[in-house]
């Protein structure tokens, strides 16, 4: 018999949750990997929509005001001019986060194409340029609009059903293999004592273990009974 047979139960119990909980761990970080990424595209396809308005305004003259009426999700709208050494604002409609002497790398960087990026939250900054008849770069256009963030609501239920899974398949592993392992133990340690004692508690999965301390059970009784009783030849026998 185990000198420690409560501790030894007890991890048998928390491994039994761990082999539900685990994986259900691993799925819902799984599951918050995707949806990050999800919000991640969502965030670039919208500011990659706003850029391509901003684009074709600019193409068709239209000033920051008249593009600030025509979408109301721009919190400001700027026209800008690199000198090589700082921006100069040349017209500018709205709120704007952008200070006179700051000028991002990624405002500079929209002579390769259409720039976004975050600013901090759901604010996002696009940033596009304004070509002249020659192909030159005659000014930037910088606009500032909220994107907003993905609805994390699917998220929160995937979550929540894991961990009722998680749960669930722990409390059945729990009684497929710790209830049954625990009934053995005590089963057996009364067989240890000289004690009378029946099983009630079985599972598939501990049925060979069932049987082995059975009959290991029945053959310590054998031999206690064989030991106690009269030797061949007793006393009687002729001298």
């Amino acid at each position: 018999m185990s000198p420690h047979p409560e501790p030894l139960r007890r991890r048998l119990w928390f491994n039994c949750l761990l082999a539900a909980v685990i994986p259900m761990a691993v799925a819902a970080l799984a599951g918050v990997g995707l949806q990050l990424r999800h919000e991640a595209l969502v965030r670039d396809l919208v500011s990659a929509e706003r850029a391509q308005a901003l684009v074709l305004a600019a193409t068709l003259g239209a000033t920051p005001e008249a593009i600030r009426k025509a979408d109301p999700s721009w919190l400001g709208v700027a026209r800008l001019r690199w000198n090589g050494h700082a921006t100069e604002v040349l017209a500018a409609a709205g709120t704007l986060a952008l200070r006179a002497d700051e000028t991002p790398p990624d405002l500079l960087l929209a002579v390769n194409g259409p720039q976004h990026w975050r600013i901090a939250g759901e604010l996002a900054a696009i940033a596009v340029v304004e070509r002249d008849g020659r192909g030159d770069v005659a000014a930037f256009w910088y606009g500032e609009s909220m994107v907003p963030s993905a609805d994390r609501s699917m998220l929160w239920g995937f979550l929540v059903s894991l961990a009722v899974l998680g749960l669930g398949c722990g409390w059945y592993l729990a009684r497929r293999i710790w209830a049954p392992i625990e009934d053995l133990q005590r089963y057996a340690e009364a067989t240890a004592r000289g004690e009378i004692a029946t099983l009630s508690l079985g599972s598939e999965e501990t049925e060979s273990l069932r049987t082995s301390i059975i009959a290991l059970a029945d053959r310590a009784q054998g031999r206690s009974l064989v030991a106690g009783g009269e030797p061949a030849g007793g006393s009687d026998a002729p001298h």
